[in-house]
């Protein structure tokens, strides 16, 4: 049996599909291949009873990408209908953009993690890819830190409180099976996007400017360092160091989703090896045909401020995604 998103995904991928279509074809691709196993289709979307942790977690996480990118696709076709109307909520609204964005880059970190980790559970390498640093290997990574970045962090927790700290395991370490130039070009653009997630989340507010109602902010992330004092705005800004809040979400969003399909190209070819292992079928899990009954999966309703009722069917979440930039939204 042929599986499509369209046509068996949960609400949300059903009817945020279009979203990722045209730049991230491999996120459908890899569910098709690899998720659809890990499920109960055709019966239900639910996980096969007694599925290993590891490819739970490959699956939440992949999924939790498809959300946060509808998410980011929902920002930029609500400031097209109601932008005008209301352009500082839609300001508000980039805080919300970069903190998803961001767990995107989180969650890919964390697939590969786990796929690190399947590798060595299953054979296919025979010793962790994350080995413990000796004193040795850690006195010659402080040395190479301070002569390299400790000025520089210095200053900046000087300037801004940031942690100054000495990195000898990274999350982004899981990152050694991508090949190298999806690689590269990958932790390149995490770093501008978690440079935007973290003026959102630790700085003051972003330096904007509104002309005739519309937000200009930093296009990139030299820019976005230069105006962190809002009175260079005025007495130093270089009109060049800014572009509409929409254009520059719109670039991250479509760059976002061009990675990441790039990214899953390695993931995919990944997965065909664990996947091909004697012992992987055991992970899967036990097939179980029965109609599953939890407390979560009858009808619930939740009250809110107005005492209003919202009815919530479990596993069929709802989901108000546009037709993507590139299918009529433009």
């Amino acid at each position: 049996m042929e599986y499509s998103l369209k046509e068996h995904g949960d609400a949300a991928e059903k009817k945020g599909c279009l979203v990722i279509q045209k730049d991230f074809p491999n996120y459908e691709r890899f569910w098709a291949k690899f998720i659809i196993p890990m499920s109960r289709r055709p019966i239900d979307v639910q996980f096969r009873r007694n599925i290993d942790f590891d490819l739970q977690r490959v699956a939440m996480s992949h999924y939790t990408i498809f959300r946060n990118l509808l998410f980011v696709n929902e920002v930029i076709y609500s400031h097209r209908t109601m932008g005008m109307v209301l352009p500082f909520t839609f300001n508000e609204r980039i805080d919300n953009v970069y903190i998803y964005l961001a767990s995107i880059v989180d969650m890919v970190e964390n697939i590969f993690w786990t796929v690190n980790v399947l590798r060595f559970k299953l054979g296919i390498i025979s010793e962790n890819p994350f080995k413990e640093s000796n004193l040795e290997s850690m006195n010659e990574i402080t040395e190479k830190y301070f002569t390299s970045s400790y000025k520089r962090d210095f200053e900046q927790f000087c300037k801004k409180r940031k942690s100054v700290n000495v990195m000898i395991h990274n999350s982004s370490d899981s990152l050694n099976l991508v090949k190298e130039d999806p690689r590269r070009r990958f932790l390149a653009f995490s770093n501008d996007i978690r440079a935007y997630r973290n003026a959102v989340v630790h700085n003051p507010q972003m330096g904007t400017v509104y002309i005739s109602g519309i937000a200009f902010i930093p296009k990139n992330r030299e820019a976005l360092n230069k105006y962190y004092y809002w009175e260079r705005l005025i007495n130093a800004g270089d009109p060049n160091d800014f572009e509409q809040a929409e254009t520059v979400i719109e670039k991250h969003f479509k760059l976002m989703q061009s990675m990441l399909n790039e990214v899953w190209e390695s993931l995919i070819e990944l997965f065909e090896e664990i996947s091909n292992t004697v012992r992987y079928a055991a992970l899967l899990g036990e097939e179980d045909p029965t109609i599953r009954t939890s407390p979560m999966s009858s009808i619930i309703a939740i009250k809110n401020s107005t005492h209003s009722t919202i009815k919530a069917d479990y596993g069929e979440s709802s989901c108000s995604a546009r037709p993507s930039v590139e299918n009529g939204t433009s």
